[in-house]
C-alpha cells in the first residue's frame, strides 16, 4: 500500500497520532476473523464521529479504497461501508439522504478542512465504486452503489453504471441499494427519468419486500 510519502505522525484521528495507521489498516487483510475484527473496531472508533472529521481520514481513504479492491481481502463490502462513514463523519441522517452540497449546513463543514480534504479523497474513488458495481460479490456491488449515493457531484457520470447494475442485477440487497443510489442520484440531478422504473418496483408484489422498500424511498428522494 502507497503510503511512505505521507508523514503519518502529523495526522490526527479521534484516538490521537496516526502514526501507526498504515499497519492498523493493513490489518484487514488478515484472514484472521478476531484480527479484523479488532481492526475494524479501531478504525470505526479512530476515522469518523458525529459529524467529525480528521486529518488523518483523509490520507486513509486511498489505502482502504485499495484493499475494496483487492478481491483477496474478506469483508470488503466492510471496507467501502466505512469509506462512506468515513465521509459521512459517521452522521447517521446523511447516511439516509446523501451529501445534497447544495444544503447550506454542509457547504459549512465541507468547505473547509478536514471535511473539505476527506470529500476530496472520496471523490477521487468514484471510478473504483464504479468498477465495484460488477463485482463477483453482490455484498461488493450493493456496498459499491451504497458509495455512489454519496458522491454528489459525479452523479451526472454515476448515473448509467448504476441504471445498467439495476437492470442486471438479481441479488435483491444489492438491488435495494443500487436503487437507493439512484434515487439519490435523481435528487442531485433533479431527475425524474427513473420514476416509473421506482414506481414499477414498488409495486411489483413479486419482488421482495427490502426492494420495494428501496424504490418507495427513492420515489421519495426524487419528490423531495
Amino acid at each position: 500500500m502507497a503510503s511512505t510519502k505521507i508523514d503519518w505522525k502529523a495526522l490526527k484521528h479521534a484516538q490521537g497520532s496516526a502514526k501507526d495507521l498504515p499497519r492498523e489498516i493493513k490489518e484487514l487483510t488478515s484472514s484472521d476473523d478476531a484480527k479484523r475484527a479488532r481492526t475494524f473496531a479501531f478504525l470505526e472508533r479512530s476515522l469518523f464521529a458525529d459529524t467529525k472529521w480528521f486529518t488523518a481520514a483523509a490520507a486513509a481513504i486511498p489505502l482502504l479504497v485499495e484493499l475494496a479492491g483487492d478481491p483477496k481481502v474478506k469483508e470488503r463490502e466492510r471496507v467501502v461501508a466505512m469509506l462512506v462513514d468515513i465521509v459521512a463523519g459517521g452522521h447517521l441522517a446523511l447516511v439516509g439522504w446523501g451529501l445534497d452540497m447544495r444544503e447550506e449546513d454542509l457547504k459549512k463543514n465541507f468547505g473547509r478542512s478536514p471535511a473539505r480534504d476527506v470529500y476530496a479523497a472520496f471523490h477521487e474513488a468514484t471510478d473504483a465504486f464504479v468498477a465495484l458495481l460488477d463485482d463477483k460479490s453482490a455484498k461488493v456491488r450493493a456496498a459499491a452503489a451504497f458509495a455512489l449515493g454519496f458522491a454528489w457531484d459525479v452523479a451526472q457520470a454515476s448515473q448509467a453504471p448504476l441504471r445498467r447494475r439495476l437492470a442486471a442485477e438479481k441479488d435483491p440487497c444489492a438491488m435495494a441499494s443500487v436503487t437507493l443510489a439512484l434515487g439519490l442520484v435523481a435528487r442531485y440531478l433533479d431527475d425524474r427519468a427513473d420514476e416509473k422504473r421506482f414506481a414499477q418496483l414498488a409495486g411489483d408484489g413479486e419482488r421482495p419486500d427490502l426492494v420495494r422498500g428501496a424504490a418507495v424511498l427513492a420515489r421519495l428522494y426524487v419528490d423531495d
